[in-house]
């Protein structure tokens, strides 16, 4: 008897590190979704805007 208490404990505390396992990959999975699509976005763009009015306070001084 104690030893189908041991493994079904063993098989309950397996499934629930399997499904915590899944949890955490499933929400790793969503921030490298979500910073893929932000990555395709033009950066640089505010930096050339940036370049250009310091360029043009220079031509003013």
């Amino acid at each position: 008897m104690f030893e189908i208490v041991n493994w079904l404990c063993l098989i309950c505390i397996s499934f629930l590190v399997i499904e915590i396992m899944v949890y955490f990959c499933s929400d790793a999975l969503k921030i490298f979704n979500s910073t893929k699509k932000t990555s395709n976005k033009n950066i640089n763009k505010p930096s050339i805007q940036a370049d250009l009015c310091t360029k043009g306070r220079k031509i003013a001084k």
